[in-house]
């Protein structure tokens, strides 16, 4: 199942803020995930996670998403696929004030070799 990671200021964003986000956040990913297997908001695992308290040179907030590896799913999530997730999320009302371009968006492939970004 596709996890997402949120990382973020914690003294910027309320626990309440964080959960919010995260009701906006999984469906998209749910969808971005989705190939032959369609995937739902309760199948994206939420982990929130906030930077060190005086971490500084990190983005506002930054979106990990982990998923397998699978062909269809890396056909579907490149480039063009991340880019245009990026921007479905930074339009959710209440997310962060960020643009496009500055939102730190990755994807994790978990392959049975390993780990790839």
């Amino acid at each position: 199942m596709p996890q997402c990671v949120f990382r973020y200021h914690k003294g910027k964003l309320s626990v309440d803020e964080v959960a919010r986000i995260g009701l906006s956040v999984r469906p998209l990913i749910a969808e971005a995930a989705s190939t032959q297997v369609r995937f739902t908001m309760e199948d994206v695992e939420w982990i929130p996670e906030p930077y060190n308290d005086g971490a500084s040179g990190v983005p506002e907030v930054a979106i990990e998403v982990r998923t397998l590896g699978f062909r269809d799913r890396k056909n579907k999530l490149d480039k063009a696929g991340a880019l245009a997730l990026r921007e479905k999320i930074t339009a959710v009302p209440g997310f962060p004030y960020v643009s496009p371009e500055t939102l730190l968006l990755w994807i994790q492939w978990q392959d049975f070799d390993g780990a790839h970004v």
